[in-house]
């Protein structure tokens, strides 16, 4: 814990990863806003497609499933990106922050697979959020009156 270092040499290295855990957490935010952004922008087309494909046929259930596949692309491939980057860089630095260099054992670079499953269920959350409102908006819709709307 951030107490037992207090005051001494590796003080530094935990105010560093504390750092980049809020630069990670503030990405995240990040691409939860372009994801509604992204969603915002295209309301419109959505809108009159469902309408449309509800005329045609197209069970709810299937236009839900092809939204959520839309929408966990989108958060399955920021996760990626975002665990392989964060991988990249700690691989990159994680040696310089040895506070003690010369002095055997070498630094050991571990996988934290428990922040990983909590970015992997934070992004399934978001994810089955987003679709559930994105369906909800676009499933009120009637035709004639989008058609009619200017």
């Amino acid at each position: 814990p951030a107490r037992d270092v207090a005051g001494s040499h590796l003080q530094p290295q935990v105010w560093a990863v504390d750092y980049l855990e809020v630069v990670g957490l503030a990405a995240g935010l990040v691409t939860v806003a372009g994801l509604g952004l992204y969603f915002a922008a295209d309301t419109e087309r959505r809108r009159i497609g469902a309408a449309v494909a509800r005329r045609l046929g197209l069970r709810t259930a299937q236009a839900a499933a092809a939204t959520a596949l839309e929408v966990a692309a989108i958060v399955v491939g920021g996760l990626v990106l975002g665990v392989g980057l964060s991988w990249l860089a700690a691989r990159l630095v994680y040696d310089r922050f040895d506070p003690l260099p010369s002095t055997p054992p070498a630094p050991l670079l571990r996988f934290d697979l428990t922040m990983v499953a909590a970015c992997t269920v934070a992004a399934v959350v978001t994810a089955v959020l987003v679709t559930l409102v994105v369906e909800r908006r676009t499933a009120r819709a009637s035709l004639p009156e989008l058609l009619r709307d200017p």
